[in-house]
């Protein structure tokens, strides 16, 4: 071994849950660094989503929004959910799409792979949402429940809701916006008025899943 061990290293390698939680305490007086460091994590999860295979995206995905809904901080996860339901980032001008010196490259343009991240992490949140509303109609969840406000954090994940009615209702309805975006570039890209390869179709992605 070349270096002593630094013990604080050797704690965060066996106490990754709280890594993010830890990060978000230190910077949580400045508002800046707050939404820059939900802007990393999010912009981390949309990069993944369009590049992770499909097998993966069935047990990662679930996973990785759990855990920003319950186990960071509520502020964290108000930030994170304004930015997945954000309306669909508009389309280049012609102009700036024709100035893209990588536009012959036939790239699929970022708006849409945006799009594709998005819908495909709106979509595993409801499947979430959903699933954890019939276990607590169920009555299942209710050893749970019962411990109110004295639950943790840990305990909180296993029984709340993932989302109130209002935020279920967005989410569904933009999941639908991102959707629509990603079919009108197929259709543009095959009809040859736009750059871009044909890209999965992300709504058969999904129900496949």
């Amino acid at each position: 071994q070349l270096y002593d061990e630094i013990p604080i290293a050797k704690s965060f390698s066996v106490e990754r849950p709280t890594l993010l939680r830890r990060v978000f305490e230190a910077c949580k007086s400045d508002s800046f660094l707050v939404q820059h460091a939900v802007h990393m994590a999010f912009s981390k999860e949309v990069t993944a989503l369009v590049s992770r295979a499909q097998a993966a995206q069935v047990y990662c995905i679930p996973l990785a929004l759990q855990y920003y809904r319950f186990m960071v901080s509520d502020e964290f996860w108000n930030h994170f959910f304004n930015l997945l339901v954000m309306p669909p980032v508009p389309p280049p001008s012609d102009d700036d799409r024709n100035a893209d010196p990588l536009r012959e490259l036939h790239l699929t343009p970022p708006h849409v792979l945006d799009a594709i991240g998005r819908s495909i992490m709106l979509h595993h949140l409801m499947l979430l949402h959903d699933g954890r509303e019939k276990e607590r109609e169920s009555g299942s969840l209710s050893q749970y429940a019962e411990l109110g406000d004295s639950a943790t954090r840990e305990q909180r994940a296993l029984f709340q809701s993932i989302l109130d009615p209002r935020s279920a209702a967005l989410a569904q309805g933009r999941m639908r916006e991102l959707l629509s975006a990603i079919k009108q570039n197929e259709a543009a890209t095959l009809a040859g008025n736009q750059p871009g390869r044909q890209i999965p179709n992300a709504q058969q992605q999904q129900t496949s899943q």
